[in-house]
């Protein structure tokens, strides 16, 4: 799966490109939130952080909601011939985390530079992190339980 993945480049690219793409629209749209006014930053702060729990969770849940749907087909008759689901479910959640967990570290740096965000960077990327890992779940639950792709991207939000 992740030679499958790696070998589609364009599709990688916008995969790591577009977290930096959201963190620049959460950037332009917030400009930077250190102010001399404690009340304000943190109000400020809080709508920021809530953004990028649900850019995270939109970009890790899309990226794994059309993954299972999509090769239903080929699961069920390679599960004839002794495909293990639990590998396969396995490195779909392994390599989508991994790039999950890229886009939540590449969104955090590019709105805690155009923001001035504060807080401990290492627990804001540790909660991105898992959310990212928990949107991917998400998104192939939702994958599993849809019959078309198209459903399974109306049922995400």
């Amino acid at each position: 799966y992740v030679r499958v993945q790696l070998a589609d480049w364009r599709n990688l690219l916008l995969l790591v490109g577009q977290a930096p793409a959201i963190g620049a629209m959460v950037g332009g749209t917030f400009g930077v939130i250190r102010v001399p006014f404690a009340e304000q930053h943190a109000a400020d702060a809080k709508q920021v952080l809530f953004l990028l729990v649900v850019a995270v969770l939109w970009c890790s849940g899309t990226a794994g909601v059309r993954e299972v749907v999509k090769e239903r087909a080929v699961v069920r008759h390679e599960a004839r011939f002794g495909l293990d689901l639990r590998a396969y479910l396995l490195s779909k959640v392994l390599f989508l985390g991994v790039m999950g967990m890229v886009q939540a570290a590449l969104l955090l740096a590019t709105v805690r530079w155009l923001t001035g965000l504060a807080g401990p960077p290492d627990l804001q990327l540790l909660v991105l992190a898992g959310t990212a890992v928990a949107g991917v779940a998400l998104g192939l639950c939702v994958s599993a339980g849809a019959g078309t792709s198209e459903r399974a991207m109306t049922v995400l939000p």
